[in-house]
């Protein structure tokens, strides 16, 4: 851990605005710190989480549009595991079932304009209360994601959502396709 910490903070100086980088050196202090007193990385990792999940959410509630901050009222809001898909684990799941969007607990240590990002996105599938989701709907809700990151984003790079904001800058149509193909993939039905 001690030489891929290293490493990171090397390429933090190098990049400081590449999330990846900096929730990955996060991780890694985490996991010293477990090793030497696991308690305490439980402790120090329970308030990350809050700590995260409040600014994202400060965010999604100043920033995102009023329909979908108003989505969330009764939902919660955690960070898990999330679901896989085609061997892919979500990075966010909105669960019908439970009232509840999951982020990944892979992404506690990512900054909370990315979370805010995904939360926004899950907000699309909860404004309409039901369990379906459909191409059309997955597409508004990228749309809606990613019209919320690249206006809130601080600089901040993060290789997902950058990649599908260089796709909607192009022509939004462009990303409609790629989500209709890569979901048609995931579920040909």
């Amino acid at each position: 851990y001690e030489t891929a910490r290293e490493l990171f903070i090397k390429a933090a100086k190098n990049d400081p605005k590449f999330d990846l980088t900096n929730r990955s050196l996060k991780e890694i202090d985490y996991l010293i710190l477990a090793r030497q007193n696991p308690q305490k990385a439980e402790f120090v990792k329970k308030q990350a989480a809050e700590k995260n999940l409040k600014a994202a959410l400060d965010l999604v509630n100043t920033y995102a549009p009023p329909q979908l901050s108003e989505a969330l009222y009764g939902i919660s809001i955690e960070f898990s595991e999330t679901d896989l898909l085609s061997g892919y684990r979500n990075i966010a799941q909105y669960e019908h079932h439970n009232k509840k969007i999951v982020l990944t607990d892979e992404y506690i240590w990512a900054a909370p304009e990315i979370n805010a990002a995904y939360i926004v996105h899950e907000a699309v599938h909860a404004k309409d209360r039901d369990a379906i989701s459909s191409i059309l709907e997955e597409q508004n809700a990228y749309e809606a994601s990613l019209r919320f990151w690249l206006a809130h984003n601080n600089g901040i790079k993060d290789p997902e959502l950058d990649y599908a904001g260089d796709l909607y800058r192009q022509n939004p149509e462009i990303l409609r396709q790629k989500v209709a193909e890569v979901y048609r993939k995931r579920d040909p039905h």
